[in-house]
C-alpha cells in the first residue's frame, strides 16, 4: 500500500533515505545523522556498512552526528564546529582528553 512520506515514522523515512543512497554525483558519502530514528539492529547494520565502505574502498565518510555511539564506532577523527567556527580537528582520543580535562 502506498503512503505519503509524511505518514511514515522517522525510522521508516530514514530507512527510505538509506535505501535511496547518496546522490549519484557525490564522490564521498556525507550522511547527516544517519542513524536517528533507527532501531538498534538497523543502527548496527548501518554502522557496519559505513565502516566497510570506508575500509574496503578507502572511501572517506564525513559523518554529522550528535550520537557519540555513532561517532565512536564509525570515526577515527573528529571535527567540532561551534556556530561556524572550527573548535577542534583531532583524533577521538585527543577529543576525549580535551573534553575530560575541561578544555571546553
Amino acid at each position: 500500500m502506498a503512503r505519503p512520506a509524511a505518514q511514515l515514522s522517522l525510522g521508516q523515512r530514514m530507512r527510505c533515505e538509506i535505501a535511496a543512497g547518496p546522490p549519484a554525483c557525490a564522490e564521498d558519502p556525507v550522511p547527516d545523522e544517519p542513524t536517528i530514528g533507527l532501531d538498534v539492529t538497523a543502527k548496527a547494520a548501518l554502522r557496519d556498512h559505513l565502516n566497510e565502505l570506508a575500509r574496503a574502498d578507502g572511501t572517506t565518510v564525513v559523518l554529522t552526528s550528535h550520537d557519540t555511539g555513532d561517532i565512536e564506532k564509525i570515526c577515527e577523527r573528529a571535527i567540532v564546529i561551534d556556530h561556524g567556527r572550527l573548535i577542534m580537528d583531532s583524533s577521538l582520543a585527543e577529543l576525549r582528553r580535551e573534553f575530560l580535562a575541561g578544555a571546553w
